[in-house]
């Protein structure tokens, strides 16, 4: 009986067909590559939940393609597979490819991926630290007796190292609590103009603590991309007015008394600031009065014109029915914390 050669040649086709399939399925899967690793926040060590992984690319024309993406674990641990991009032949297409990791209110990060150096298992590892776009401030606010301040605000404001004069409140505030402890988390700096959103590498801030009854106190720190994610310690130490004006200008005190040595109560004391040594062109920068025991003290600046270097002063004493008398006094900045004592001894009229 005479036999077919058709099944055998079908059988052999069918092997060459399947086979080439088979063949080009190895092809594309030696072409997928997976991409691992673990994501932790620079600062503190921690993993970080959710941040996103994208395998990218850019061909000729500079065009961004995300090929595949996933999100980092609990323990920040991550992995997904891709498979690249082929021509006709089965061949890779040529492109830059580089994984980009990134997080909601960090600093994303990019490493370039070189495909020559993936090994035989077509897995490549790539860990990433990720920096907050902030920087924690925190602190203690005191008096000059160590005495912590309670409700002093906390501000800031922002200033380009660049000297641009890009200069404005950050709005961000907050409050001492009553140990006088704030905690002040501050973004990095952005350009907002012609719809850009540039983000400054060198910045100034200068952080206010503020209260009723207190002089402003503050800090000019200069930041830059490495302080992201940092914590800094930064304590406020406040005078009160009173202090300020002790240690800043000069006190004058004494008593007013009449020729027998008795006391002149509400006798008025009258600082009169010159810009020179002449009377013309005076100012009555403070006045005061003396208590029963005819004592009086008053606060006296050091400088008052930026033109000269001393402030020229005219002390007045005046009562009803004693003659006027004056004592004079030059001060400069060396002066400051000073005090002086004017005693007055006045005459009836």
């Amino acid at each position: 009986m005479r036999k077919s050669f058709f099944p055998l040649f079908l059988y052999i086709s069918c092997l060459f067909f399947y086979g080439c399939n088979v063949g080009d399925l190895s092809m594309n899967k030696s072409n997928e590559i997976t991409i691992y690793g673990n994501i932790i926040d620079r600062a503190t060590g921690s993993p970080l939940y959710n941040a996103m992984i994208e395998l990218c690319s850019k061909d000729y024309s500079e065009e961004e393609r995300v090929l595949g993406s996933t999100v980092s674990g609990n323990d920040g641990n991550y992995e997904f597979t891709v498979s690249l991009k082929t021509n006709d032949d089965a061949t890779t297409v040529t492109q830059t490819y580089y994984v980009r990791a990134s997080k909601d209110k960090y600093t994303s990060s990019e490493k370039n991926l070189e495909l020559k150096s993936v090994d035989k298992s077509k897995r490549v590892k790539f860990d990433f630290q990720l920096s907050k776009e902030s920087i924690m401030y925190k602190g203690l606010v005191t008096d000059s007796k160590n005495n912590p301040i309670y409700d002093a605000h906390i501000s800031a404001q922002f200033s380009s190292s660049s000297g641009s004069g890009n200069d404005y409140n950050i709005g961000t505030t907050v409050m001492t609590d009553a140990n006088g402890a704030y905690t002040l988390e501050l973004p990095r700096p952005h350009i907002y103009n012609n719809n850009d959103n540039d983000a400054y590498d060198q910045w100034k801030y200068a952080i206010y603590a503020d209260k009723a009854g207190y002089i402003t106190t503050k800090h000019v720190l200069n930041q830059n991309v490495d302080d992201l994610g940092r914590t800094i310690t930064l304590n406020f130490i406040m005078e009160t007015e009173a202090e300020w004006d002790a240690r800043e200008n000069v006190t004058i005190y004494g008593k007013v008394t009449d020729k027998y040595g008795q006391p002149i109560a509400n006798a008025e004391i009258q600082d009169y600031v010159y810009r020179n040594d002449y009377i013309s062109s005076s100012t009555c920068w403070s006045t005061t009065q003396t208590n029963a025991r005819g004592e009086y003290e008053i606060i006296s600046p050091t400088e008052v014109y930026s033109n000269q270097s001393y402030t020229f002063h005219w002390y007045y004493c005046e009562a009803t029915g004693y003659k006027t008398i004056y004592k004079s006094l030059k001060t400069s900045y060396g002066d400051k914390g000073k005090s002086y004592n004017f005693n007055f001894v006045m005459e009836r009229n």
